[in-house]
């Protein structure tokens, strides 16, 4: 049996200079964006940040935190862990998802969220995915829930 998945939300994050923590290790500020879909709409506050490892085959660990306020004022704690791989040759061995461009980097976080809002419960009840793609001025997640 195959899984399905709902559309939740698209998420649009900007994000500052990253900041060299040590080789191979970075922090990327979140300053601040946007989630608008049919299940969850609001504004990414500024204030997170996006803790980042690259390693081997230029593979980037992401571990993301960050707040979303929603348009009734309920405020979310987001976390996005996830991979970033970037090397052609190790990206072209992965599937790609049906109808990508098989050369475009690989770019998939879990999002977590936690709330202490009942109206927004459903977050913490269900598993997430979310496909990324790099903007110029940050990045974008399609977010979906696990049926």
């Amino acid at each position: 049996m195959l899984p399905g998945f709902e559309p939740v939300a698209t998420f649009r994050i900007e994000v500052g200079a990253p900041v060299e923590v040590g080789p191979g290790r970075r922090m990327v500020p979140v300053l601040g964006g946007t989630v608008e879909g049919a299940r969850l709409n609001g504004l990414i506050l500024p204030g997170g940040a996006d803790w980042q490892s690259i390693g081997a085959d230029e593979l980037l660990t992401i571990s993301a935190r960050w707040i979303l306020q929603t348009g009734n004022g309920a405020r979310i704690l987001v976390e996005t862990p996830g991979l970033r791989r970037t090397s052609r040759p190790a990206t072209a061995q992965l599937s790609p998802v049906k109808g990508s461009d098989p050369a475009a980097p690989y770019f998939r976080v879990a999002p977590r969220f936690s709330t202490t809002e009942p109206e927004f419960a459903w977050l913490q009840q269900s598993l997430f995915v979310g496909l990324g793609v790099k903007a110029s001025d940050g990045v974008e997640f399609e977010v979906f829930a696990l049926l």
